[in-house]
């Protein structure tokens, strides 16, 4: 920004929302990515996880589980960290203290268990279920 930026009262309302716009033209858009890489239990190696792919993560103490379309992988981790990676993929959500779930994998939902495309079977932990059915509420079709 420059001087030419700077406003002074009285200001119209013209100028205010060219400032606006202009103060939204500077900020910076986060860039989510589409794969990442994880330490696997094998020391040395990483490997590279699309986040498209995760069906779940499930975690155990320090370990998680990515289960993928095609592949599992066991890393050191803890489910927080890798939360934070996937915080803002609007496909991600925990739905259990041990479970993050990519929703566009999901087969159906029954009461409080989710029913995965690779049959796997995860129940909602009470504390996460109002927040997943109102992210899956957006999705959802209703009758009138």
């Amino acid at each position: 920004m420059n001087s030419s930026h700077v406003l002074f009262k009285p200001i119209s309302y013209e100028i205010f929302l060219r400032s606006l716009v202009l103060i939204n033209s500077y900020r910076i858009k986060k860039v989510v990515p589409e794969s990442f890489f994880v330490n696997s239990i094998i020391k040395g190696k990483l490997i590279q996880i699309r986040a498209q792919e995760i069906i779940f993560i499930s975690a155990a103490l320090n370990y998680i589980t990515i289960r993928l379309s095609n592949a599992e992988h066991l890393c050191y981790m803890s489910l927080k960290s890798i939360e934070e990676k996937l915080i803002d993929l609007p496909s991600f959500i925990r739905v259990h203290r041990s479970y993050v779930v990519n929703i566009n994998r999901i087969d159906f939902v029954q009461f409080n268990t989710i029913f995965m495309e690779d049959k796997t079977q995860i129940s909602i932990g009470k504390g996460f279920k109002d927040l997943f059915l109102k992210k899956i509420g957006k999705f959802t079709l209703k009758h009138d």
